[in-house]
């Protein structure tokens, strides 16, 4: 299984969405399905409720941004109009931070 990539996509635009990524460096499979991956260039987090089963299933949880088309680095803004709560910088991992069962991890 491929995600993210489509042939003819390293002479393309790297343009956000459901499923594209650009620079991945984390990955969770999640005890209970679910697989994440942190899309560091798009400065964002990707979810699937349960692992695909084909190439480029489109992602169907989004963290950190306010859309799949979007992206962006939560960085210093306009003087006076802070940081926001809701956006990631450079996304590098995931981690989980309840276990499945008291006592294990499952990434």
């Amino acid at each position: 299984m491929v995600l993210g990539w489509t042939e003819g996509d390293l002479a393309g635009p790297l343009a956000p969405g459901a499923t594209s990524l650009f620079g991945p460096r984390g990955v969770c499979l999640h005890a209970d399905g679910s697989l994440w991956i942190s899309d560091t260039g798009h400065h964002r987090l990707l979810g699937w409720r349960k692992t695909p089963e084909n190439d480029n299933a489109p992602a169907e949880i989004l963290i950190g941004q306010p859309g799949f088309d979007h992206e962006g680095r939560n960085a210093k803004g306009p003087p006076g109009r802070p940081r926001s709560t809701c956006r990631l910088e450079y996304a590098r991992g995931v981690v989980v931070w309840r276990s499945p069962t008291p006592g294990t991890t499952a990434c």
